[in-house]
């Protein structure tokens, strides 16, 4: 089942990516798939307990440039 989301990006990178015949809600939809099984993994337990429902979420994930650590706020020192 699909859904409908709003995004806000970059009005040039998203031009370039349509210059390139890129679809946007795949590799959206691709990103976003490749970062949940990268984060699942990086925060999962020897016991294979998931991160999800545990209180640190502190590591840092980045994708290319840009830190996309859900719990980092602006202004905040990074630990």
């Amino acid at each position: 089942m699909k859904v409908r989301v709003n995004l806000l990006m970059d009005k040039e990178v998203v031009q370039k990516a349509k210059d390139l015949g890129i679809n946007l809600s795949k590799a959206c939809e691709n990103c976003l798939r490749n970062l949940n099984e990268a984060m699942i993994k990086a925060y999962s337990t020897k016991e294979g307990k998931s991160f999800l429902g545990e209180a640190s979420l502190q590591k840092k994930v980045q994708c290319g440039r840009r830190d996309l650590n859900p719990g980092r706020r602006r202004g905040r020192p990074m630990s």
